[in-house]
């Protein structure tokens, strides 16, 4: 079956786990695309618990937690002149 896609390209040269356009010509491959699919919604949910958690005031779940203070980058002033 030639799919949706077919006339704006020629295939690809490896076919390499399941035939193409086999369930529906909108998909070339059907589990190929239900595991991207499932990655980008776990990005989405992960901008989505970033976001939320700051518009909350809470700290975002990528930030680091630890009770040291970061580091504070000083500017470097040279020794006064001796007399």
């Amino acid at each position: 079956m030639d799919g949706v896609w077919t006339p704006l390209g020629a295939p690809a040269l490896v076919d390499w786990c399941e035939p193409n356009y086999l369930v529906t010509p909108w998909l070339a491959e059907l589990w190929n695309t239900v595991s991207s699919l499932l990655i980008v919604a776990m990005g989405v949910f992960g901008f989505w618990r970033c976001r939320d958690s700051e518009l909350r005031g809470q700290p975002s779940p990528v930030q680091s937690t630890s009770p040291r203070p970061r580091p504070v980058a000083q500017s470097y002033a040279p020794p006064p002149p001796s007399p």
